[in-house]
Formats: structure tokens, sequence, C-alpha cells
């Protein structure tokens, strides 16, 4: 779970990156799958508890790995704790799992900082230090440069990781009932959460309107056709993922979906696992359903099978493993002009 007030947007977007990045070096051999959750895309709307322990209960008590990041703010009190930021870190603390907190050294502007915010976070910064260790950071680059390396050690060293890590990859293995079950999905119902993984605010539309059934999520109405087989098709995969608890009916007339943390979970299972990637005729590689990133083909289909991400090298993409070079069938080359014709081609 990434924690903070709201002033340091940019680095939780950087620390959600760093974790995409170790799952596309390190999930696919560990087994495991890291997946960066917040209250912003991990809770949904609930009435009659107060706010913090609705986000402590759906999103905090699922989390193994707590990402606190402070700048000038300590954020919005909670009645128990300064913030909720705060509170969020010291249930987990108590929990006994590990957290990880960076404190932004960043120059700020001294008339748009709230100096009891500030006061609040310095007296916080003091408890800190006396319960254990953080990180300072002077820029955007060096937090997160740190991060992925701090995450790296921190995956491999602590003893709560370990066991929970060592436990996740026992019931991929051994195959449980809970895990594969959500295999066993049809086509639709992947291609449907894929596609609602990514959009800003993890929601599916279901209309039924005058031109037929729509199904829309991240700007894209997935429903191909309006034959009764197809709606059909459409209709189950939404039942499927309801089932399985990757969605839920936020709307209660079930009109509105929303991802839930097990689905993000899910979504990033099919992508370290390659049950995202398809094989791409025309280029001879394999393209993630979830980020559009293409991977080695040859180095996928090796043994051990590696997911290596090519790099773009016009007029293709190159693998930095094996160096197979793929050509792109949709490069344009420039064409020459007549002051190009003493030009040698090297």
């Amino acid at each position: 779970m990434i924690a903070s007030p709201s002033d340091v947007t940019e680095e939780c977007e950087l620390a959600r990156q760093a974790v995409y990045e170790w799952n596309d070096q390190h999930a696919y051999s560990k087994r495991i799958v890291l997946a960066p959750t917040g209250w912003k895309t991990h809770s949904a709307p609930l009435m009659g508890k107060h706010p913090q322990r609705i986000i402590n209960e759906q999103v905090l008590e699922h989390a193994d790995l707590l990402i606190g990041i402070f700048w000038t703010r300590i954020g919005t009190s909670t009645g128990r704790e300064d913030s909720g930021t705060v509170e969020e870190i010291k249930r987990h603390v108590a929990a006994g799992k590990p957290a990880m907190l960076y404190f932004s050294k960043r120059p700020a502007e001294l008339d748009k900082t709230d100096r009891q915010q500030y006061e609040k976070l310095r007296d916080f910064k003091t408890y800190c230090q006396r319960e254990g260790l953080f990180n300072e950071f002077r820029s955007t680059s060096e937090f997160k440069e740190n991060f992925a390396k701090h995450l790296v050690l921190t995956i491999n060293d602590n003893d709560y990781l370990k066991e929970a890590a060592s436990t996740f990859a026992k019931q991929v293995q051994g195959g449980q009932a809970d895990m594969a079950a959500p295999l066993q999905l049809s086509v639709e119902a992947k291609s449907l959460l894929v596609e609602a993984v990514q959009d800003t605010d993890g929601r599916i539309i279901r209309m039924k309107l005058r031109g037929g059934l729509m199904v829309q999520t991240n700007g894209k109405n997935m429903v191909e056709a309006q034959d009764a087989r197809t709606v059909a098709r459409w209709d189950g995969a939404i039942k499927e993922l309801c089932e399985r608890r990757l969605l839920e009916d936020c709307s209660y007339k079930g009109e509105v979906f929303a991802v839930t943390s097990e689905g993000y979970k899910f979504a990033d299972m099919l992508n370290a696992t390659g049950n995202d990637l398809e094989f791409e005729k025309r280029s001879g590689t394999l393209v993630s359903k979830l980020s559009g990133a293409r991977f080695c083909h040859k180095c996928y289909n090796s043994t051990p099978s590696k997911r290596v991400e090519l790099h773009e090298s016009a007029p293709g993409w190159r693998c930095a493993l094996c160096d197979r070079f793929y050509s792109n069938p949709d490069y344009n080359r420039p064409e020459r002009t007549q002051n190009d014709n003493n030009l040698l081609d090297v």
C-alpha cells in the first residue's frame, strides 16, 4: 500500500512505476506479484463508518508492505492520529508488517506551506527517528532510484515478506481451488478485466440502450455486435468476474461495476505469468494486453522461460538479452529527397 498526504502525487506515481518495473524483472522468476494499492484506487464507497476505518478494512488490512511518503504535509486528522497516513503506518507496524518511510527534502515555497501541517510532520519525523530507519531524498529522480533499490532489498531480506511470498508461491504451484478458479475465466472475462484495470477509475458501465447492450470501460465499448450470442457472452463475462469477486456491483442495479483489490491483484498475476500476452503474427513479438509492452518471443519460449521486454530500435524492436531484432511492419521509412542522392546508407 502506498500511503501519503496530498502533496507528493509525483512521488506516489514514481513508486507505482518502480513496483511495476520490479514485477517486470522479478515476478516471473519469484512467482509473486506486487500490487501497488492505495485508497484512491482500491477502496469503494460505503456509508455508516468513519472514512479512515473503511480504508483500513478495505485496503490497509490486506497490504503486506506499506510505503509512506511525506514532504510538507502530514494530512487530515482521523481523531485518533494526526492523519490517515500516520494511522495507517502505526497500525501496519503494530500488525508486525514492514513499512518503508520516505521524507522529501525538496525546496518548498514558504508562502504556500501550511505551518501547522509542517510542524506536525516534523514531530512525526522525530517519532520515526526513535522507532526505526527512514530515507530522505532531495529530488524525485533520487527518490525513485533509492526506492527501487530498497524495494529489492526489502523483498529479499524481510522475514515477513519472505514468508508471505513462500505461502503465495505454494498456493500457485499447488493449484489450490481459490487460486486456480480465476484461471478458468472465459476469454471475454479476461479481456474485460484487462481493459478495466487500465480505466482511471477501474469502472465498468453496463447499460441497456435502444441500440442494445453497452459494456464500456477505459473509453471502449466491449460489445462488438448485438446478436443474442454476443450479448450473452459479455453479460456472462461480468457475471464471472463478480462471482469470483474480481468485480463488485457498486450501483446495486447491475449498471456500474468496480474492480476489486483481488481484481487488480489477479490482473497483475496475469501480467506476471504471461496470460496477458498475445502473439502478434505481423511482427513476431508478444504484446501485453495490460500495458501494451512488447516481449521477446524467442526468450519467452526458451528453457528456462524468460520474460524480456523489447526496446524500440527503429525500424523495430531489439531484445537486450538475445540481441534478436524484430521488424516493425508499420514503420514508414523516411522518403529520400534529391539532396539525399549523394548519401550512402551505412
